[in-house]
């Protein structure tokens, strides 16, 4: 079906097509081109995630920029946490040969498709994931950050949490956030 955001997009990938790589500028300028020269994409394996680095790749595509991909390892989660009635914990080698296996799918996926892509496992130990993706986006000096959402509304996202929403109201830097299904 047709969406707002599948409507932005085909805008947007539209806009792209038709304009000459040649200027750095953003999107409020409708006269100049768009043109990201590096886009960090955090991704975790999931859907949404997914659906944001296709949207990377497109983006890098068409643009020439390079990709940091990047994987957050929450070290919280290495604490057995009660969950359930059970309880949860994870090894912080597990959770990163996790992370490794995902980046080297991306990894593959951008060289396939004769783009330059490097990845990177970040640590979180105290800070939200927002923030640890907005500090490294400004250290690597992206000019774009991509990253997935799940949509989530009312308490579901009030007891988990959007970081996509923390990352768009943080970042100094533009924010491409891709759902991970279309509503219905």
């Amino acid at each position: 079906g047709y969406t707002k955001t599948s409507a932005v997009s085909a805008k947007l990938k539209t806009y792209l097509l038709a304009k000459p790589a040649d200027e750095t500028t953003a999107l409020s300028s409708p006269q100049k081109t768009i043109m990201y020269k590096s886009i960090l994409v955090a991704i975790d394996g999931g859907a949404a995630s997914r659906r944001a680095l296709t949207e990377a790749l497109y983006l890098a595509e068409k643009t020439g920029a390079s990709l940091k991909l990047a994987y957050i390892v929450g070290l919280f989660l290495t604490t057995p946490l009660p969950i359930a009635g059970s309880t949860f914990s994870a090894s912080s080698e597990s959770l990163h040969e996790r992370g490794r296996r995902i980046l080297a799918r991306a990894v593959s996926q951008a060289t396939r498709r004769g783009i330059s892509a490097k990845s990177t496992i970040l640590e979180n130990s105290s800070e939200s994931a927002a923030e640890v993706i907005v500090q490294h986006a400004k250290k690597w000096r992206a000019s774009l950050i991509v990253m997935g959402t799940h949509g989530r509304s009312g308490l579901s996202r009030l007891a988990l949490g959007s970081d996509a929403e923390k990352v768009m109201r943080t970042s100094p830097i533009p924010v491409l956030v891709v759902r991970a299904k279309a509503k219905k």
